[in-house]
């Protein structure tokens, strides 16, 4: 059986993400405005924990529905390592974030 065209399989897979509906969760505001939070334009950009909090939340959600998509790819195919290259990235983030690159992996226990 051929394969379908790869916008059709581009299409197909962007559906996928978006039927997991992470980006509408994801109202998120890392750089308040400057003059909102009373700072002076030039320290305008401050990244709290609770930033820090809802980046590795979105990321987390972002990183499962990339997983959910990719039950639905063929193996190893362009857009399955695709989506492999956004969770190294993501984990990769949560490295620079939390000192822990498998912070979103599951843990054992003890």
């Amino acid at each position: 059986m051929p394969q379908p065209p790869y916008e059709e399989r581009l299409k197909r897979f962007l559906n996928l993400v978006a039927q997991a509906q992470v980006l509408d969760q994801l109202q998120i505001q890392f750089y308040p405005k400057a003059e909102d939070e009373g700072m002076s334009r030039r320290t305008g950009r401050h990244f709290s924990e609770q930033d820090r909090e809802d980046l590795l939340q979105a990321a987390g959600a972002f990183r499962k529905a990339l997983q959910t998509a990719q039950t639905h790819l063929k193996p190893f195919g362009e857009e399955y390592k695709a989506c492999l290259k956004v969770q190294e990235a993501i984990e990769e983030l949560a490295g620079v974030l939390t000192g822990d690159r498998a912070y979103f992996q599951e843990k054992l226990p003890p």
